[in-house]
């Protein structure tokens, strides 16, 4: 499936892409293992208050590179925003379950 259809909007919700996100969503297209490419993505979706979507690019991110501290701060965000604060709190643990302690 192709991102881009030429006219600068993306075909799954129509709506004007900038050129940062053209070039992310072509990169994504040519090279969807890209972890960054996926990051990138959610950061800017988040920043533009396209939460959901960039849930999806940040969990995409993660299912490509499970420790990624970027993608986990820029989800975090958009749990707490959202009022999904104990999902927000899960993610500052580490993989363990178990809470970080001091020796």
């Amino acid at each position: 499936m192709a991102i881009s259809n030429g006219t600068g909007t993306h075909p799954l919700d129509l709506q004007p892409m900038s050129e940062f996100e053209r070039m992310i969503r072509e990169r994504i297209e040519y090279t969807p293992e890209d972890s960054r490419a996926w990051y990138y993505l959610g950061s800017f979706l988040r920043t533009h208050g396209k939460l959901q979507k960039a849930e999806e690019a940040l969990v995409m991110s993660l299912e490509l590179e499970a420790l990624n501290p970027d993608a986990l701060v820029h989800l975090a965000l958009i749990y707490d925003k959202t009022g999904w604060s104990e999902d927000a709190g899960s993610l500052w643990r580490p993989p363990t379950g178990k809470l970080w302690k001091s020796s």
